[in-house]
């Protein structure tokens, strides 16, 4: 269902979408709550660029010639989109590539499982003094 449609009965399908004004305008969107046939108005939530959001009403005519002119604009909901968007299951996905193994530079009796084990965090000066200490147990994970 679009804006555009002039069928009435109809005018309850597009309750939930959203349209935006293309003219310089305080409000940012508007969201459709709903439609009164009675009086044929449709009923929306206006969401300003400042303050609290406020309920709005609109007559129907005035709002379908407004699409018509080109006054409003719809915003297509995510799932609308005809664009694609790439989905990665594993959250630490490299977008440039795989990355090359770190060199240990600490192999000391307690460092296999120490994150420091690289020597690039800031700990680099104290495990260079006391990795091969076999009680080194400060930064073992």
């Amino acid at each position: 269902m679009d804006f555009t449609e002039t069928n009435p009965s109809d005018h309850q399908s597009i309750v939930g979408s959203r349209f935006k004004p293309t003219f310089e305008s305080n409000i940012l969107y508007f969201k459709v709550r709903g439609y009164d046939a009675e009086r044929n108005m449709v009923l929306t939530t206006a969401f300003p660029k400042e303050g609290q959001p406020f309920d709005d009403e609109i007559e129907a005519l005035t709002l379908l010639n407004a699409f018509k002119a080109g006054e409003y604009e719809r915003i297509r909901e995510i799932w609308e989109r005809e664009q694609t968007y790439p989905f990665y299951l594993h959250p630490y996905y490299s977008l440039i590539g795989e990355r090359k193994p770190l060199d240990v530079m600490f192999t000391g009796p307690c460092c296999a499982r120490c994150q420091h084990r690289f020597g690039n965090t800031s700990n680099r000066e104290w495990c260079a003094t006391h990795y091969e200490n076999e009680n080194c147990y400060r930064f073992k994970l």
